[in-house]
């Protein structure tokens, strides 16, 4: 017997929240790694080293010269 495929098109309207609130544990677990690789991949950073990075700095602030500190402030003021 011969087999017929058949494409169709759909187009749907999904709130997100109702989307998020369907699904699974293991499928929110699966977008979040979906959004973090996407987040990775587009902008070249890794979230968890950036937090990392930024507590690193964060706690060692008595470490920093007066210059660094500067810097720090700067750019944080720029991106506000």
């Amino acid at each position: 017997m011969a087999e017929v495929g058949v494409n169709i098109e759909v187009n749907v309207d999904i709130d997100v929240d109702d989307f998020l609130e369907g699904c699974a544990n293991y499928e929110l677990d699966e977008v979040i790694d979906w959004l973090r690789e996407s987040y990775t991949s587009q902008y070249g950073l890794n979230h968890e080293d950036l937090v990392k990075t930024l507590l690193k700095i964060s706690n060692s602030t008595l470490q920093l010269t007066t210059e660094e500190e500067e810097y720090i402030k700067s750019l944080a003021n720029r991106l506000v």
